[in-house]
Formats: C-alpha cells, sequence, structure tokens
C-alpha cells in the first residue's frame, strides 16, 4: 500500500520467498485452522529481514544501539504474515516534534484494519494513545475518542520505551513503558475478529522543513498467545433518548465550501436505506457507504420523520463532523462547521452530543428532519438525541423503514 506522495523503496525478496520465510499464520487457539497452519512461537521481525516491505521516507540502520527503522512519512508491512489474536511487542524512540507513529492490525486491506497509534508530541495528554478503526480506508479518531478509545502515556524522548499491544477477540490492550496495567483498554473492537496482516506507519507534517527522523521502531516480536486477561467485559450503554436510526441517502459531491443551503432533489428523490448506528450512538457514514471516485467534498442526507400529536416544541441534541446543515420541513433552520483544523482556528472535529441543541417547532402531524453532513477529512458521521418523546414518534422514512425507533 503506498501512501500520497510516497516513493516505494521495496526490501528485497519475492513474496513467495517471503512466505516461504515465515510460513505461519498467527490464530487463536480453538479457532478453525487451515490444515498444515500452526500457532506460532514468539518471532523476532527484525527490520533488515527481507520479509518487509518499506515505502516512503524510511532508512534501517543501528540507532541508539539498535537496528532500527527510522521513518518521516512511512509505512512499513508484513505481507505474509496473519494475526487473529496475539501479543506485538516493539521499542519506540521518538524526538519529541510533532509526529505520529501507528500500527495496524488484522489489515483485511488497504481500505479496512484496525489501528492504534502514539502522539508521542503530546506525551501525558489524554489523548496520547489513539485507536481508530478504518471503514473504507478512512480513520476515524473524531468518532473513537474519549473512555475506550484514547488515554494517557508518557514518553521518554530520544531513548527507547517498550509498547506491548495485546488483541483477543473484540478487545485491545495497551501497555507503554513499565507499566504493569494497560494504559488503553479498547472494550469493542469496531471491525470484529478477522486475522489480516500487520502494518506501521508514521506521520511527520513537518517534513521538509527539518531533515530529523522523529521516529524510531526496534525490536518488534510477534507471538500468538496473550498472557493477559481483560477485565470482564461490559455492555456498552448509549445515553438515554439516542435516534438509533436515520434513513440514510446516497452519496453526492458538494462543489464549494460553503453550507448546503438547498437539498439536492436527486438525492432526496433516490434511493435511502434506513441504517442503525453504531454501538456508540453514531451514525457513521463510511461504515455503510464508499465515497465516489471523484475530488470534491462528499456530501449525504440523513431523514427522520417526526410525527408529533401537537403543536409543540422538542429539543434536538446533535454532534457532527465535519459540516452541518439542518432542514426542517424543507426549510433551512440551523448550519454550522466541525472539521478537523490545526490552528486559526484551533478545532479537533470531535464529535459529541453537546456540540449543539436545537429546538424543533413541530406542527401537529408529520415534520420532515433532514441534516445535510458534508466531509473533507477524517471521521465523518451525525449523533442525535430527543430526550423528550412524550406525543412524538420517530420513523426513518425511506424505502426501508421498519416503523418506530
Amino acid at each position: 500500500m503506498s501512501a500520497s506522495g510516497m516513493n516505494p523503496t521495496r526490501a528485497a525478496g519475492n513474496l513467495c520467498s517471503v512466505v516461504a520465510a515465515l510460513g505461519t499464520v498467527f490464530v487463536q487457539p480453538g479457532h478453525r485452522v487451515e490444515a498444515g497452519v500452526q500457532v506460532a512461537p514468539a518471532q523476532d521481525l527484525a527490520f533488515d529481514q527481507q520479509e518487509w516491505q518499506i515505502e516512503g521516507d524510511a532508512k534501517v540502520e543501528t540507532f541508539l544501539g539498535e537496528t532500527a527503522l527510522r521513518m518521516r512519512n512511512a509505512e512499513a508491512s508484513l505481507p505474509a504474515l496473519e494475526l487473529l489474536d496475539g501479543t506485538i511487542d516493539f521499542d519506540v524512540a521518538l524526538t519529541g516534534d510533532r509526529a505520529f507513529l501507528g500500527i495496524r492490525f488484522r489489515v483485511v486491506s488497504d481500505r479496512a484494519r484496525e489501528e492504534i497509534y502514539l502522539r508521542g508530541h503530546k506525551s501525558g495528554s489524554p489523548d496520547a494513545l489513539q485507536y481508530t478503526p478504518a471503514f473504507q480506508g478512512v480513520g476515524n479518531w473524531q468518532i473513537y475518542h474519549g473512555e475506550g478509545y484514547t488515554a494517557a502515556a508518557a514518553f521518554a524522548h530520544d531513548e527507547w520505551v517498550h509498547v506491548r499491544l495485546v488483541v483477543e477477540g473484540t478487545r485491545a490492550a495497551v501497555f507503554v513503558g513499565e507499566a504493569e496495567s494497560p494504559q488503553l483498554i479498547v472494550p469493542q473492537l469496531a471491525r470484529g475478529p478477522r486475522s489480516g496482516t500487520i502494518e506501521l506507519w508514521s506521520n511527520f507534517p513537518s517534513a521538509g522543513l527539518t531533515d530529523s527522523y522523529p521516529v524510531a521502531v526496534a525490536n518488534l516480536r510477534i507471538r500468538g498467545d496473550t498472557n493477559y486477561r481483560f477485565p470482564p467485559s461490559r455492555t456498552p450503554t448509549r445515553s438515554l433518548g439516542i435516534l438509533g436510526r436515520w434513513a440514510m441517502s446516497e452519496l453526492f459531491l458538494v462543489d464549494n465550501d460553503e453550507p448546503v443551503t438547498r437539498l439536492p432533489e436527486v438525492i432526496v428523490d433516490g434511493n435511502w436505506d434506513s441504517t442503525a448506528v453504531d454501538a456508540s450512538g453514531v451514525l457513521l457514514f463510511d461504515r455503510h457507504r464508499a465515497r465516489l471516485q471523484q475530488d470534491g467534498r462528499h456530501g449525504v442526507l440523513a431523514r427522520l420523520l417526526l410525527r408529533s400529536s401537537s403543536a409543540q416544541i422538542k429539543r434536538l441534541d446533535r454532534g457532527f463532523s465535519d459540516d452541518v446543515s439542518v432542514f426542517l420541513n424543507n426549510q433551512l433552520i440551523y448550519s454550522a462547521r466541525n472539521g478537523y483544523s490545526f490552528n486559526f482556528p484551533r478545532r479537533q472535529g470531535l464529535i459529541t452530543l453537546d456540540q449543539a441543541s436545537l429546538y424543533l417547532q413541530l406542527n401537529a402531524g408529520d415534520n420532515a428532519l433532514v441534516v445535510a453532513v458534508t466531509e473533507t477529512f477524517g471521521g465523518w458521521g451525525l449523533i442525535g438525541r430527543i430526550d423528550d418523546r412524550d406525543g412524538l414518534g420517530i420513523l426513518p422514512i425511506g424505502p426501508l423503514s421498519r416503523g418506530r425507533d
């Protein structure tokens, strides 16, 4: 897989020799195993071995006494090795520059994977560690944040720090340094158990301004056991009043950077699917729609029928990313922007229910609520809540509607 703008530099050796060198798929005992495949013992995977495929601005050299992969904007993959459950250990050395180091696991394709990454420049901050799944090749850190998805960890600069990732079933745990308990426990991996390959990646936004290699990785070891007992699972709980199902339109392109002020008739008259939200309550658009293969800002509509017993006012709490326009009975009543911006203005674009509250003036009978959400970067989603349901029926209108929410 190549990142945009990277010049591939493939490690020596062809795929057949890689398969022969590894010869094992890591699986959890008790799962179905193909004939001839065994659960592997621990394997040390030095970066000067031919199993690695390295792309981008990276180099393998001795660094701080170890054979290390030093990266700027780069990816390193093990295409012949698959992991379902197991433990991944490695050491990292970070300079403290604003840079990101990630490990992708259960990589099914360049568009479907699980991921943990480090914000070393935010050592000690609540989001120094981040989990995100990828759907349609898009990471969703703006949606998966807070408890169970982000956590604090300390990263010393210019010295080796150990990191351990444990993956088991639908859960993962991350240990940093000498911690006996994980700093981050992901209680529900969003993509579900499915074996896939392993990849490392780095992003250095200041590349070109300095010759620094801000990320180094060494002593990568993978084994097929976990040797960690996760705490008992807790059933995720949603906030009361969450809107659990929406009618979702087809995608469309917006050719400017302005809010949607008029609903596109061809989309309104097109196909709609009744679509359930995720466990967190977010309608995650990339989970259900592949983005169009054209340049431009993407848009989608989410629709509800609000059947009111009388003329009344109801409060709608919402979270969204990037930009939103809200229409009630074909009238634009609200628009706002919540996309990521590094500075001026500084915005992370995280989706939370306290982003906005609207007071809907409902007519007696049927009221059409349509939310247009457009996206340029990061997670693309919508969450809504109406706590007061007295005298109100809520239906996801569309050809696949299934009655009351």
